[in-house]
């Protein structure tokens, strides 16, 4: 069914019947008589809803995300992708750049930048496994912790 040429009364009938949730119940509420034409209905409407717009950043949105001192590669790596899971089509390229850049200097930044990571997969694939890398050392360092304290407590050490 074509309405665009539609005279602004009919738009202003169907336009209801083309809501769900609170953009239906807003409409509902609205006062009897308060709506001149369908401009002001659409005015109204965009001024109700105008916050729930997403916003679509450009890729120099980017190169301002930046490694936070004391956080975890995994923290990083979630907190960028997740930005940049917002940025339709950006290119690869620049993901890899972007995330290099905005890494904080370790020895894992170093080893990245010894060897050259040719594509952002290939950078995906070496964070991923740095993670999982950091993770079972964090555990290991955990259970070790534990074994020394239980021994100099004198007590037998816990069997996992």
């Amino acid at each position: 069914m074509r309405i665009y040429n539609a005279p602004y009364q009919l738009l202003c009938q169907v336009f209801p019947a083309t809501l769900k949730g609170q953009a239906r119940t807003w409409f509902h509420l609205l006062r009897a008589s308060t709506i001149a034409n369908f401009t002001e209905l659409t005015r109204q409407f965009v001024d109700q809803f105008i916050a729930n717009r997403r916003i679509v950043r450009d890729p120099s949105h980017l190169s301002g995300i930046r490694q936070n001192e004391g956080e975890t590669l995994k923290d990083f790596f979630r907190r960028f992708t997740a930005e940049a899971r917002q940025i339709p089509g950006v290119d690869p390229e620049l993901l890899r750049g972007v995330f290099l850049g905005g890494l904080h200097p370790s020895g894992f930044y170093s080893a990245l930048m010894r060897e050259t990571v040719p594509s952002y997969p290939d950078l995906v694939h070496r964070v991923e496994a740095q993670i999982a890398a950091d993770e079972a050392i964090d555990a290991h360092r955990q259970q070790f912790d534990g074994a020394q304290k239980h021994k100099r407590e004198g007590e037998p050490a816990p069997q996992h």
